[in-house]
């Protein structure tokens, strides 16, 4: 999916997180909360791609920042959401761990490229290696992750995982807007 606008301030679709929930077009009126992160999922790898075939440096630093932003609002959410209510099984725990390990290298990689101008020579080589930990980071949430929470809650609790998700997604986007760098908040 080829992104129409490199805007940090407007949506990327319908479930993105500077979208207050509930107002989105064309959402289904019940989705669990593995839908939501799929589509983020996707949102993500779509943002990379265009960052990966843009080499205008002003342009590529807007990108970056909106991927960041996304980033963060997702990490947010899959923390204080999912992360809290698995983290109450005794063997959901080393992975949820594992999980925010992973969530924190991708934030310090993200950190080390925003510092970067975006014409910077290492910039490419360095925007590599951040797409393949992201890659692989969501290959692990769509393994692990999704079949964690598929054999511990119910159709109905996904779907209100769903919408704590979104709110939770939303609430950060709108404290992040609120800052001059998305490196103030951190989760």
């Amino acid at each position: 999916m080829k992104l129409n606008s490199i805007d940090p301030q407007k949506n990327v679709d319908a479930s993105s997180v500077n979208q207050e929930p509930g107002k989105g077009v064309n959402r289904t009126p019940i989705e669990s909360v593995l839908e939501v992160i799929h589509a983020e999922h996707e949102i993500i790898k779509s943002l990379m791609v265009e960052l990966e075939s843009e080499h205008r440096p002003s342009v590529r630093t807007d990108l970056f920042r909106r991927l960041q932003v996304k980033l963060l609002c997702h990490v947010h959410a899959e923390n204080s959401v999912i992360f809290c209510h698995l983290s109450r099984y005794e063997d959901a725990v080393d992975f949820v761990s594992e999980h925010q390990l992973g969530h924190q290298e991708i934030a310090a990689a993200a950190d080390t490229i925003n510092s970067l101008d975006g014409g910077a020579k290492s910039w490419n080589q360095l925007f590599s290696k951040f797409v393949g930990l992201v890659e692989s980071h969501i290959v692990g949430t769509e393994d692990s992750l999704f079949a964690l929470v598929n054999s511990y809650f119910s159709d109905k609790h996904r779907e209100t995982l769903a919408s704590q998700y979104r709110w939770a997604a939303y609430r950060h986007y709108r404290e992040i807007q609120g800052s001059d760098s998305p490196a103030l908040h951190r989760v």
